[in-house]
């Protein structure tokens, strides 16, 4: 009987741990907003066998300030794989080290730094005036459009929204930006200036893309119908009868448009002439444009009627005939008596006999 001896073999293992951060690089870095969580996986295996609570452990690293975490406690001796699983649409991901990384001994941590790099790019937004009103619109006519973007669910600073003038003849056109690679962008117009339709393109939302790719070009296209405004002149009262062929009336018309005067009609001399001219149509003109008519000769009448008093809006389409807003300028003419008398001086005035017979022309 022999006494068996107990034999107790201690493995000591030590453990250490390591730090995942989070960098954000590039030109479209500062837009990411407060909030952004980027979900990395930890996978670590230990003697070839995986480690309990790292098969895999997901981290949410989340901007501004929770962008480093420390993993651990593992073995030493674990090899350690790092993947992005949410990168966020960043234009490339780089970690460093190359995974995977071994827990190292004696306290001394392994640093693991992952990389997103964000891009920018930019739109440009170009105004397009069209139909038979769009040669019409004066110099200075402005529309307004805004533009509104959001990036990973957030606006994005300085586009939310930005609002942007386009100035006929010369600055239609504007380049906008930067703006992040991805965000998604919607065009929009305020301020179309009566615009018969407009149309967008694209309607949007639409992404930004990467300075590579060129910018996102977005048009807005105003077609603008054309309508006329016809003046006819209307000659009444007892003297209305005898105002002669020929006698010329003479209006002003004046439009404006968006507050500015229509090319043309700045003003525009129109000449009314008895008996058959007295109605006239001008334009065409823009939609929505303002015109007053004034008469600058009234050929002595009595009394001037200009109807409507106020300035007319002019009505239009987009193909002829083109619609006629109207205003009538009445002139009244009074009518009188005239007496002729016959005076006889002299001393011969007196031997003339009754009967006697002159005759005058008026």
């Amino acid at each position: 009987g022999g006494t068996a001896t107990e034999v107790t073999v201690t493995n000591t293992f030590e453990t250490g741990q390591f730090s995942v951060e989070k960098v954000l690089s590039g030109s479209g870095a500062a837009f990411v907003p407060a909030g952004t969580v980027f979900e990395v996986e930890v996978e670590c295996a230990f003697a070839g066998n995986p480690v309990d609570g790292f098969d895999p452990a997901t981290l949410g690293l989340t901007t501004p300030d929770g962008l480093v975490e420390v993993v651990g406690p593992l073995p030493v001796g674990s090899e350690c794989t790092v993947t992005e699983t949410d990168d966020n649409g960043a234009a490339s991901v780089e970690i460093d080290p190359p995974q995977p990384v071994t827990i190292n001994a004696g306290g001394t941590a392994v640093q693991v730094i992952v990389t997103n790099t964000f891009l920018t790019g930019e739109l440009v937004v170009t105004k397009v005036v069209d139909g038979p009103g769009a040669a019409l619109l004066p110099d200075g006519t402005v529309f307004t459009v805004e533009v509104a973007c959001t990036y990973l669910g957030a606006p994005v600073n300085g586009f939310d929204p930005r609002v942007l003038d386009l100035t006929t003849p010369d600055d239609l056109s504007a380049t906008l930006g930067p703006v992040p690679v991805g965000a998604e962008c919607t065009v929009t117009e305020t301020e179309n200036q009566n615009a018969g339709e407009t149309v967008i393109d694209p309607a949007g939302p639409f992404a930004i893309l990467g300075r590579d790719e060129g910018p996102v070009d977005v048009t807005v296209t105003n077609t603008f119908a054309a309508g006329l405004v016809t003046v006819e002149k209307v000659v009444d009262g007892p003297g209305a009868g005898f105002v002669p062929d020929g006698t010329v009336f003479t209006v002003e018309v004046d439009c404006v448009f968006a507050g500015n005067p229509v090319v043309g009609f700045d003003p525009l001399v129109v000449d009314l002439v008895t008996p058959d001219q007295l109605s006239g149509s001008v334009g065409p003109l823009p939609v929505g444009a303002e015109c007053t008519v004034t008469e600058t000769e009234d050929q002595g009448a009595v009394d001037v009627v200009v109807d409507p008093a106020d300035p007319v809006v002019v009505e239009g389409s987009l193909q002829e005939p083109f619609p006629e807003v109207g205003v009538t300028v009445t002139n009244t003419f009074g009518s009188g008596e005239l007496t002729v008398s016959k005076v006889l001086a002299g001393a011969g005035g007196a031997l003339l006999p009754d009967g006697t017979v002159f005759t005058v022309e008026v």
